[in-house]
């Protein structure tokens, strides 16, 4: 059947008809729908978020919703990119410092344009969201150490021979913390010796010593060589002259593969490293007293760390307070595996 006018009206005519409504009604949509994206959403997206939040919270012990994100690709990762995602899977300031939990988002390198970003606040929420959890990852795997030498010394104490496997695994221990000249007597003294060297950094000590040296994460030292806490090294091939190094010296800012290993660095450089005694003994003070292992009760024993001296302990005891890291000593990282970051 041939199609004729419609009721009277002209094709030609009909098809602006329909367009003028088809325009009526868009703009209704958008004026029905204005009062909704000014008023109604932002309390959805708050409401969305206190859901997530009550998630991560309910989830403790169990089964975690969220997996850990392992972003493997140098270079790629932007400061909205970072901002968008740790959002999605609960890794916001305020949520950790109020409930003392932080999903895992363990990047490979900073955001490429943090040093761009105009905020100061912001560069400093997203150098946070990119180092906390890497500093809780690395406390995960000491505390798990921590937990089998406590769990070995009970099975010898109670007569149990030790098999092949954890005597070797004593042993490599042993090698990673310095501690080779202790022998294979795995007495009471043995495992107190290993105690106090295999044991966590506090959280909030390893934030502003790591926002201190790398400038909030601007530092050339930390985009081109993932180095947040400045270590120096006078015998390696992997590190980084200093473009205002003194003349005659000699010593390079120590550069890594991925900002995990510059964690792990600097942890296990306080846990072994001679200069560093007395932070050891004074944290194995507080183990024993019953207290906990928190930055501005350690801080004072670093005045090794820096030609400063006491002038840098109370610059990082400043940085501690003036943006209450220490709220974020008690965190604790959700247990789960690792996977790739879609993005």
């Amino acid at each position: 059947m041939e199609e004729g006018p419609v009721s009277g009206v002209s094709q030609i005519l009909y098809r602006p008809f329909v367009l003028a409504l088809g325009l009526i009604g868009v703009r209704g949509v958008i004026a029905c729908s204005l009062p909704f994206v000014l008023f109604l959403l932002p309390n959805a997206y708050a409401n969305g978020f206190q859901n997530k939040v009550a998630q991560l919270v309910s989830n403790i012990g169990k089964a975690a919703p969220f997996e850990h994100k392992v972003l493997l690709d140098k270079g790629r990762i932007l400061s909205a990119g970072l901002k968008r995602y740790s959002w999605s899977i609960g890794l916001d300031i305020k949520n950790i410092r109020e409930h003392g939990i932080s999903p895992g988002l363990l990047l490979s390198s900073l955001p490429s344009d943090l040093q761009r970003i105009d905020s100061p606040k912001l560069r400093k929420v997203l150098f946070i969201q990119a180092a906390l959890p890497l500093i809780l990852e690395v406390n995960q795997k000491l505390l798990s150490d921590r937990s089998k030498i406590k769990s070995t010394f009970k099975e010898k104490s109670r007569g149990i021979i030790l098999d092949a496997s954890k005597k070797k695994w004593l042993e490599t221990i042993q090698k990673n913390y310095g501690l080779t000249d202790l022998g294979q007597q795995y007495n009471a003294a043995f495992f107190d010796a290993m105690l106090k060297r295999v044991d966590i950094v506090p959280v909030s000590m390893a934030l502003a010593q790591s926002a201190e040296e790398s400038g909030w994460g601007t530092s050339r030292f930390a985009h081109e060589g993932n180095a947040l806490f400045g270590q120096r090294v006078w015998r390696s091939a992997t590190g980084m002259i200093p473009r205002l190094r003194p003349r005659g010296e000699k010593f390079l800012v120590r550069s890594f593969n991925n900002l995990l290993e510059s964690v792990w660095a600097y942890a296990l450089n306080l846990n072994t490293h001679p200069a560093y005694i007395d932070f050891r003994v004074a944290r194995r003070n507080l183990r024993l007293a019953g207290e906990d292992v928190v930055g501005l009760k350690l801080i004072g024993k670093l005045g090794n760390y820096s030609e400063k001296g006491e002038e840098y302990v109370r610059k990082i005891e400043n940085i501690i307070k003036l943006n209450q890291l220490e709220q974020f000593d008690g965190a604790r990282q959700l247990n789960s595996k690792q996977s790739p970051v879609p993005f």
